[in-house]
């Protein structure tokens, strides 16, 4: 572990509840909320006063879905985590993630741009760049996480139409669902014939 450790005030559930979702957005508790800021504000110090690389204080949301634990957005400077697998996994995910992520805006301020132009330099998300910055975080450089995404999976509606010459079926998405069934005619690219409509299925984000 680094010497540049952030003492939090707030303790951590030692039961976690499964994420709840209400109007299809998991609510993260404040106080969570509160200790994922304060970790990232950590990394970006670290990144200033033992590295020497100047960091903007990144901005946060809680809105990310699907499989991922955290995306990093460069020229936004902005950090999405996902808050079924925070509040799932709150002292993992503290300890991993706000590193991994803001490492990879650090990784964009110090080899990736110059003073007043964008990107400039092609270097790879989890390259030798991306690990140093980890390993000097005290972070093993690790690409992915290793959460339980069950909960955190998004179900995407799918809809199956069929033609005359395969024995499988066409899926179409939701937005093409709708407009095959209101204006739109989808023809099959071998047999040239319409397809029809058979049943929804479910598919997976």
């Amino acid at each position: 572990m680094n010497d540049f450790n952030l003492h939090l005030n707030v303790s951590l559930p030692r039961v976690v509840p499964k994420a709840k979702r209400t109007t299809g957005l998991t609510q993260v508790p404040h106080e969570l909320q509160l200790q994922i800021r304060a970790r990232v504000a950590h990394y970006v110090q670290f990144a200033r006063l033992k590295l020497g690389i100047h960091l903007p204080m990144p901005t946060c949301s809680f809105d990310l879905r699907g499989r991922s634990a955290g995306r990093a957005f460069y020229e936004q400077n902005h950090i999405q985590f996902n808050p079924v697998l925070l509040i799932e996994n709150p002292q993992t995910f503290l300890h991993e993630v706000p590193g991994h992520e803001v490492a990879h805006l650090v990784v964009y301020a110090r080899w990736m741009v110059a003073p007043g132009q964008r990107r400039v330099r092609n270097v790879s998300a989890h390259g030798r760049q991306w690990q140093s910055i980890m390993l000097a975080f005290g972070l093993p450089p690790k690409r992915t996480h290793s959460f339980n995404t069950l909960n955190a999976t998004v179900t995407k509606k799918m809809y199956a139409y069929r033609c005359d010459c395969r024995p499988g079926l066409h899926k179409l998405s939701e937005r093409r669902h709708k407009l095959a069934q209101s204006k739109n005619c989808y023809l099959c690219r071998v047999c040239r014939k319409k397809l029809r409509f058979e049943a929804q299925i479910k598919g997976e984000e």
